[in-house]
């Protein structure tokens, strides 16, 4: 039963983050014409270029190529370096479980984008009717 309430609870909350995103469109307006302003500024290139540099951490492919280096390396690493084989099996398996995850949630991510479809404000006509 401790299962069956987990899952009501994560469908509870998902619904509610889910409502929110149908909800919020008028906050993110708003916040938008409060931000428009900042790229007028002489050091609002250092902004910009700290939020590239944010957006790029950001992306998986660092994530995807850690974990696929961390289970190539399981296989060369020689038992003169890891004298345990439980922490290669370890490695190995932690590997795999976070590739499969990362894959998971990057699927579900863009398939939830699709389904919402909401406009990012800088691609949204807000002057337009």
């Amino acid at each position: 039963m401790g299962v069956i309430k987990n899952i009501r609870i994560e469908l509870i909350v998902l619904g509610v983050i889910f409502l929110n995103v149908l909800v919020s469109y008028n906050i993110d307006i708003g916040l938008y014409n409060y931000f428009a302003k900042f790229g007028y500024d002489p050091g609002s290139v250092y902004l910009k270029e700290f939020f590239r540099n944010i957006t790029n951490l950001g992306d998986s492919l660092w994530y995807f190529l850690t974990f696929v280096i961390l289970f190539f390396s399981t296989f060369l690493i020689s038992k003169k370096f890891l004298n345990i084989e439980k922490y290669r099996i370890y490695f190995k398996y932690f590997s795999i479980t976070a590739l499969v995850y990362l894959s998971a949630t990057g699927i579900l991510t863009q398939f939830l984008k699709h389904i919402i479809g909401r406009a990012r404000p800088n691609y949204t006509g807000l002057d337009e009717g």
